[in-house]
């Protein structure tokens, strides 16, 4: 049966007003909220102060070194969704240690979805991506820089950046994401390996001038001033007992000394001498050294970042004493600088 023209007329209007409306909705903000923090209360929850300070940094680069069950990662889904909402065409990446953990994010802001009290989507939600009327998408990215390189970015949260591989590689791929749109970085962890961008984010003052730090232990996030249960928090620390390094990184949300080092900083330290007596090349070569105890050499080789160091000691009885320590470039390089670096690459 063909259609009457009337009928085909009224189709055609209805798909054209359709179409008015999402382009109206693309130029206006997506909730009537102005203010980041008001939005979260439209959403159903009070935000801590640790949370609200967080919520209205404005700036570029902001790190997060949270405890445990703090929050954190609630605050960055609210926020993310409310730029998503407010502004046009807005992009946001989010990225974890792993895929699962990206999308569960993403389904944590799929599910805020239901307390707006109207349709935002462009469509159904897609796993791991969320499209809205406004142009606006949030989306789950691999922790792969080549997943990244050559996106255009608004927003950029790396979740449990301490524990992300190639996290300088991916930072990398990550600034150039954000270059064209000048946009912003957001990173949030408990910290991990002092051995990571995260650490020296965290610490670097002089490199990292840029960034905004925020840091919450577990008693800025004891009940009634954050979600923390004191009860059980005791149970946790029970635990932890035997693993003081834990709860310093986990709880308490700052760096453990001992988290790498195969010797305590403790006994580093109780090894230090104030002014030992050195002695010169010179001195050895020429015979004034009058010593006659015990002297070793020792070296630590850095295959590509750090520097490599060379250091003499001398035995005294039962006491070692440093005489002399020498920093070089690492292995690899002083190997291409005979040029025989090349026969020891793996073949492949």
């Amino acid at each position: 049966m063909i259609p009457s023209p009337g009928r085909r007329i009224n189709r055609y209007y209805e798909n054209l007003q359709n179409e008015r409306e999402r382009d109206q909705a693309s130029n206006r903000p997506l909730i009537d909220e102005t203010d980041v923090v008001e939005f979260f209360k439209h959403l159903g929850f009070q935000a801590t102060v640790y949370q609200e300070k967080l919520l209205r940094d404005k700036s570029q680069f902001v790190l997060a070194r949270w405890s445990r069950q703090s929050g954190k990662s609630f605050a960055m889904a609210v926020a993310v969704l409310f730029n998503a909402l407010t502004r046009k065409g807005f992009r946001a990446a989010i990225v974890a240690p792993s895929k699962r953990q990206s999308l569960k994010m993403v389904d944590r802001i799929s599910r805020l979805l239901s307390r707006l009290g109207r349709d935002v989507l462009e469509g159904p939600p897609r796993k791991g991506r969320l499209a809205f009327r406004n142009g606006s998408v949030i989306e789950a990215l691999p922790n792969n820089p080549d997943t990244i390189r050559g996106e255009t970015l608004n927003v950029v949260v790396l979740d449990e950046f301490a524990y992300i591989e190639h996290d300088k590689e991916l930072y990398d791929a990550i600034i150039f994401a954000l270059s064209t749109t000048n946009g912003s970085f957001y990173e949030t962890s408990t910290p991990g390996s002092r051995d990571s961008l995260f650490y020296a984010m965290a610490t670097d003052d002089e490199q990292f001038v840029d960034f905004s730090r925020h840091h919450v232990s577990y008693k800025d996030a004891l009940k009634p001033n954050g979600p923390i249960d004191p009860e059980f928090l005791e149970k946790i620390r029970r635990q932890y007992q035997t693993d003081p390094g834990r709860w310093k990184r986990e709880m308490e949300a700052d760096f453990a000394d001992d988290e790498d080092a195969y010797l305590p900083l403790d006994l580093i330290e109780s090894c230090i001498t104030e002014g030992p007596e050195t002695f010169t090349q010179d001195d050895a070569i020429s015979g004034r050294l009058a010593r006659t105890s015990q002297f070793f050499v020792g070296t630590d080789l850095a295959p590509k970042i750090d520097l490599s160091v060379v250091a003499v000691i001398e035995k005294i009885g039962r006491d070692v004493y440093l005489l002399h320590e020498t920093a070089l470039p690492t292995w690899h390089s002083l190997l291409r600088g005979y040029g025989i670096s090349e026969s020891l690459e793996p073949e492949t």
